[in-house]
């Protein structure tokens, strides 16, 4: 069974997103589609489905469009708002649609005027624009290049969930301004940065060969190598330190003050640390900063 989706001549991001997820809809009930090309405003009682044209909003009979009142001056509705609330009844769908809300929100604000200007010179919109450009008279090839761009688009709104995830299960908040990760990636400690404006992250990171463990700088003017001095510093005035003195001894400071550690994926290093070794880096990573930055809860 192969169903028809319509939708209109030199297809934009919001044809192409609305189409987009009928597609993936229809493939989670085992049901090919083609497209088919009309003039703007045209509708085709012979399809199954018809997208951001045709003048009607009717779900139950595959009509998809917002271009008629009182829609069209809905600035939250566009045609793919309008298939993902329907695609959402499916579970697996529901999932889907709410993981690439981000870029179903922006190709909405975009229908309407309202993207923001990163969007028109580096994302999403200045993408499409250009595969309109490339294929102004090829619609079928310009649907397939936007609906490749698409899967691009999802497959990074997974995987930003993803670290979300990761983010919330192996890191934690610690005194003046330092966060935690133990056994998370690079995308991880990256997040942490990003969402909480951490002073420094300490970071942990253990496979079966090789041990990466170091503090990277957050969003503030923290120097590692400053920070690292006055762990080893504090590490050598107490004589249960002896391990963690050991363990300082065998980072490399980056010149930059950005980063200070052993053990990269360039530059592995096979060397354990154990936790009580770890437990004790962190208390040295608050200690020092708070004395270096000033005090933080």
């Amino acid at each position: 069974m192969q169903n028809v989706i319509v939708t209109h001549l030199h297809p934009d991001l919001d044809a192409a997103l609305g189409t987009w997820l009928l597609a993936k809809w229809a493939k989670l009930r085992g049901i090919a589609v083609s497209y088919r090309f009309v003039p703007a405003g045209q509708g085709d009682a012979t399809a199954q489905y018809v997208v951001d044209t045709g003048g009607a909003h009717d779900p139950a009979r595959g009509q998809f469009d917002h271009h008629f009142a009182p829609l069209a001056h809905d600035r939250s509705v566009c045609a793919a708002t309008l298939v993902a609330d329907w695609v959402s009844q499916e579970p697996a769908m529901a999932v889907m649609v709410e993981t690439i809300r981000p870029l179903i929100d922006l190709v909405c604000a975009g229908d309407h005027g309202q993207a923001p200007e990163w969007s028109w010179t580096l994302g999403p919109h200045a993408l499409a624009e250009q595969a309109r450009i490339r294929f102004r008279n090829h619609d079928a090839d310009l649907l397939a290049q936007l609906h490749a761009q698409i899967d691009l688009w999802c497959d990074a709104h997974i995987m930003a969930r993803e670290v979300d995830q990761m983010a919330a299960e192996r890191a934690q908040a610690a005194r003046n301004g330092v966060w935690i990760v133990e056994d998370g990636s690079a995308a991880v400690t990256r997040r942490i940065i990003e969402r909480y404006a951490p002073r420094v992250v300490a970071f942990w990171t253990r496979s079966s060969a090789t041990t990466t463990v170091g503090i990277q700088r957050g969003n503030e003017a923290v120097d590692c190598a400053q920070v690292v001095a006055r762990m080893r510093a504090l590490a050598e005035s107490l004589p249960q330190s002896a391990d963690a003195c050991a363990e300082l001894a065998r980072w490399y400071a980056h010149p930059s003050g950005f980063f200070a550690g052993r053990g990269t994926a360039k530059a592995p290093d096979p060397t354990p640390i154990t936790y009580p070794v770890w437990a004790e880096i962190v208390a040295l990573v608050e200690q020092a900063v708070g004395e270096l930055y000033g005090e933080r809860r």
